[in-house]
């Protein structure tokens, strides 16, 4: 019988992953180890051309084989999508839970047609955490879990689930408006780009009437929400709270109106979004409040949804709530 990665790990005394990523030179591992794996490959005679370096065949379970590789899918991969904040913050905290656990984290894809790459397709990986709504599942071998990030509640399928509070972070928005003694209240918001965005939207004009206060909503495609928001800051009964559930270009193109048309941020009107790249939001509006919806922190438990997922595969699928956090800068 040909010597696999874990009869290596146990004799070097280290885990499966730690051999597979000294075996592939894709990180660092320690000198001791490195060392111990290096004697134990010398005595077992361990050949990669002679093994499938432990890999289940299709079609058995997770008990019996396990890669230790994780991967993110994000639809097409292009440099557009690797760039956009959220799915940055989604990477760093899959993989930094994953490289602590012992993983093997790759970036991996959905061409424009469908297709997925030879790992997901040829069940190279233990699992996947996918970001893209329109994957096909039956195009993913049974035996790869998926967990879904961002996902809408609405659609289900195979998987467990991680996505923020979306209630709560309408309710977070308007409790900050209402601290600012914010009174006439106004969102303006994509429905079509988010279905999420809906669900805040409601979750704000429910409380608001909760508190005695109406809301009005403009509901636009992304190039009119200059016009919309110009409409609702100018002439009588103008906004002084405005809640913006948008993409971060957007919001920014809605808060270069109001302030293009004379009103000052924190002063004459509050503002509150969900931006993912404060870092630059801030750099043109210093000192705006923003609500997190803490993309890293839902890239962290989805890995670790899937690290259960293997060890316990028949359980019921999970729906994880991951709560948002109110920033303000004093």
């Amino acid at each position: 019988m040909a010597v696999t990665v874990n009869d290596v790990a146990r004799l070097a005394g280290v885990s499966p992953a730690t051999v597979s990523r000294f075996l592939n030179k894709n990180a660092i591992v320690s000198p001791e180890a490195s060392a111990a794996i290096h004697q134990a490959v010398t005595e077992l005679g361990y050949d990669r051309s002679a093994t499938n370096r432990g890999r289940r065949p299709l079609g058995r379970t997770h008990s019996d084989r396990r890669t230790s590789i994780l991967g993110m899918l994000i639809p097409n991969l292009r440099a557009d999508d690797v760039l956009e904040p959220v799915n940055g913050m989604l990477l760093h905290g899959a993989e930094s839970y994953a490289r602590e656990h012992g993983y093997t984290f790759v970036v991996t894809r959905q061409d424009e047609q469908g297709n997925l790459s030879q790992a997901i397709s040829g069940g190279a990986v233990d699992g996947i955490i996918a970001r893209s709504g329109t994957l096909n599942e039956d195009a993913v071998p049974r035996q790869v879990l998926i967990v879904w990030v961002f996902r809408p509640r609405g659609q289900f399928g195979r998987g467990d689930m991680v996505y923020p509070d979306s209630e709560g972070i309408g309710r977070l928005a308007l409790d900050y408006l209402l601290q600012r003694k914010r009174h006439q209240l106004a969102v303006v918001y994509t429905p079509s780009l988010d279905i999420e965005a809906g669900l805040r939207v409601d979750a704000f004009v429910a409380a608001a009437a909760v508190a005695g206060h109406a809301v009005k909503v403009k509901c636009c495609e992304p190039a009119e929400i200059p016009a919309c928001t110009a409409a609702l800051i100018e002439g009588r009964g103008r906004a002084d709270g405005l809640y913006l559930p948008v993409g971060d270009d957007v919001q920014l193109a809605a808060l270069r109106t109001i302030t293009c048309a004379g009103r000052k941020l924190g002063k004459d009107l509050d503002v509150m979004g969900c931006n993912n790249d404060i870092r630059r939001m801030r750099l043109t509006y210093p000192g705006i409040p923003n609500i997190d919806v803490r993309a890293a922190e839902i890239g962290k438990i989805a890995a670790g949804m899937l690290e259960t997922r293997l060890k316990r595969p028949d359980e019921q699928w999970r729906r994880t709530v991951v709560g948002a956090r109110l920033e303000v800068l004093e």
